[in-house]
């Protein structure tokens, strides 16, 4: 009798496994992400902010038209990742190695292939970049001066993707 009321005793208040515990931290992950969004858009509005008070209204317009630039390299980077996932999953599912790792090199080619492309493109013809967004000169000028910079490291996109 005794040994039995161990047995449960020792059941029920065990340590939580890793897998529970790993569980439990993920699950609460959702709940963070929107409460994260507020303190970075806050960021981000303080330095539109201060950008504008530095530079004025020309660097503000510059700043939309890198990120929007950004946009053409990381969405269809991205969406190119997400195609290959049911691919590679339904293989590595299957147990065909060389098929996952076929598509992953593919995959690897052809998002360096459009990052290198898209980064020569930004590097030699900055200006043409900025000419889609706004028709200023000014705008343009600056634009062009920054979006360089702005997007160096962009041939690396295809290798994280």
């Amino acid at each position: 009798m005794a040994r039995h009321r161990r047995a449960r005793y020792s059941q029920r208040y065990r340590q939580p496994s890793l897998w529970n515990t790993l569980r439990f931290r993920i699950s609460l992950l959702p709940l963070f992400n929107p409460l994260s969004r507020f303190p970075m858009s806050s960021r981000r509005n303080t330095v539109i902010r201060t950008v504008a008070a530095l530079c004025g209204d020309i660097a503000v317009g510059a700043m939309t038209i890198l990120t929007s630039v950004m946009q053409f390299a990381m969405l269809p980077l991205q969406g190119i990742g997400q195609g290959a996932q049911p691919i590679t999953s339904y293989n590595f599912g299957a147990k065909n190695t060389d098929r996952v790792r076929e598509t992953f090199r593919l995959l690897l080619k052809v998002c360096l292939i459009y990052s290198v492309s898209l980064w020569l493109l930004i590097e030699l013809f900055p200006g043409l970049f900025a000419r889609i967004f706004t028709p200023d000169a000014e705008l343009i000028a600056f634009t062009a001066r920054v979006l360089r910079i702005y997007c160096a490291g962009l041939f690396l996109f295809g290798i994280q993707i």
